[in-house]
């Protein structure tokens, strides 16, 4: 596990708490291009506690909190990925981009990234083009982050997932997924709220453009087999809202990528 400070953070963050934290999988070939996985989180996250087990405290001084555990549903999927979780708006009840909307500021960091806090668990300084395919994990608002990435990050996206978070007009996610015959789209909804609805309207508008068998509207148990071949895949999720990271995220990583056997 990596906690990283970079000199232009997408947000500010208190001294002690890092500005992203990454997770290298087992067995990861670092001579061949990286795949990242980027989770946005929504409203009062925490980088570190999103990531870590137990009791966890996001800064010096601060209360713990109890860990979401991503890291290990991330090494459950046991995929050649490499898990970035930026620190976003920290503890804050908003899902604003902060510097992310600025262009090529995605870039930007993973760059810093890239070249400073993993040149030594990567074998060496790497750059985004070291890159093979970047994937987008949205979490309720981190949806907004998403939109601003998509848009201007400066980094070619290939796939975004988001867990019932899309709050708003889905049309800029539509547009970004025809662009590209080989990204994907993946959306979670519980059975309640703006996310449903808005997905619902999303899947018209790839429909009426793409065909309808663009389109797989499945049951969550059914969601991995279906991301493949599909270049939208919706499911209602069982669980409440908090819990759709935890629940799907390592059976969306396994549908997107091939496993470390």
């Amino acid at each position: 596990m990596v906690e990283a400070r970079v000199q232009e953070p997408p947000h500010p963050v208190p001294a002690g708490a890092p500005h992203a934290v990454v997770q290298l999988p087992a067995g990861l070939r670092t001579d061949r291009p990286l795949d990242l996985v980027v989770f946005l989180h929504g409203w009062s996250g925490c980088a570190r506690v999103l990531v870590r087990s137990g009791s966890v405290a996001c800064a010096r001084g601060r209360p713990p909190r109890t860990g979401w555990g991503l890291a290990e549903h991330h090494a459950a999927a046991q995929t050649p990925t490499v898990l970035i979780v930026p620190q976003l708006a920290f503890l804050q009840r908003t899902g604003d981009p902060g510097g992310f909307r600025e262009p090529n500021a995605f870039r930007s960091f993973l760059e810093e990234l890239l070249r400073g806090p993993l040149a030594a668990p990567l074998g060496g300084p790497r750059s985004v083009d070291d890159v093979g395919s970047v994937t987008l994990v949205a979490h309720s608002a981190g949806y907004e982050t998403a939109g601003a990435l998509i848009r201007a990050g400066g980094v070619d996206v290939d796939h975004v997932v988001l867990l019932d978070a899309l709050y708003d007009d889905g049309a800029r996610f539509g547009r970004w997924l025809l662009a590209g015959a080989d990204r994907r789209l993946v959306s979670l909804v519980t059975s309640r709220g703006e996310p449903r609805r808005h997905t619902r309207a999303l899947e018209a508008f790839i429909r009426a453009r793409a065909g309808q068998a663009a389109v797989a509207t499945v049951s969550a148990e059914e969601l991995a087999p279906t991301i493949a071949s599909h270049r939208m895949t919706t499911a209602e999720s069982p669980h409440p809202h908090g819990e759709a990271p935890r629940r799907h995220l390592t059976a969306v990583l396994d549908a997107l990528f091939p496993a470390i056997r």
